[in-house]
């Protein structure tokens, strides 16, 4: 999985509260006047990992954080493996679940978004369609994937997307692909709107290297952070 331990520099905060509907979320209420983001993880949901990462956006500033759980309707996952995260995401519909994230986002009046992997995927359309002003995607598929409801692939859109969006890839990025990082680094020299971000000796998943004993690894993975943070606010 992306990120299957919980960085101690995120808090061991607790949900605030829950929203059910077309899409779930959970609320970590922040204790500033500053954005309401919205997160969306990998194809695990919302583990450990994003449930802190969430309450760390909150203690940074947000006024409330939103996760949201993709796979609310199609329940806890029986195992944390590839294989069972796989099987339930194939049962979320993309194209029909960003309609409904956008319809979301609006109606909860959210200022910046940050999607993980399948997240950045759907990143990339909000883009697309200038959603937020703030958006934020680490690791995603600009290549696509493969779905019974899919989006469209973003590398067909991004030479015309206009609506500011910084991506986070590493270079060792496997499931990204080599060819495809240079076709990213291809459209982002070409348009300013990609704010693209490459981590040297990076694989996908790089932020749980947040607390790597290879000092240059937990540094890569901070500077990261601190790129992806500073983008949702404003800084």
């Amino acid at each position: 999985m992306c990120h299957d331990t919980v960085p101690s520099l995120f808090p061991r905060a607790h949900a605030t509260g829950r929203i059910d509907g077309a899409v779930s979320a959970l609320r970590y209420a922040g204790a500033s006047n500053g954005p309401r983001l919205l997160v969306l993880p990998d194809i695990y949901g919302c583990n450990g990992f994003y449930r802190g990462y969430a309450a760390y956006l909150a203690e940074q500033g947000a006024s409330e954080v939103l996760l949201v759980d993709p796979f609310a309707a199609f329940g806890e996952l029986p195992q944390a493996t590839r294989e069972a995260a796989f099987q339930r995401r194939h049962r979320l519909a993309d194209r029909a679940f960003v309609k409904n994230l956008i319809a979301f986002i609006e109606s909860q009046r959210i200022d910046g978004v940050v999607g993980y992997c399948i997240g950045g995927l759907f990143v990339f359309e909000l883009a697309r369609q200038q959603v937020v002003s703030r958006l934020l995607a680490y690791y995603p598929f600009p290549q696509g994937l493969e779905n019974h409801d899919p989006v469209d692939v973003p590398f067909d859109y991004l030479p015309e997307v206009r609506s500011r969006h910084t991506v986070i890839v590493g270079d060792n990025d496997t499931l990204l692909g080599a060819q495809n990082l240079l076709q990213l680094e291809s459209q982002a020299r070409a348009n300013d709107a990609i704010d693209l971000h490459v981590m040297k000796g990076a694989g996908h998943g790089f932020l749980a290297d947040l607390e790597s004993v290879d000092a240059d690894r937990a540094a890569m993975a901070r500077q990261a952070l601190l790129i992806g943070t500073n983008t949702l606010f404003g800084r």
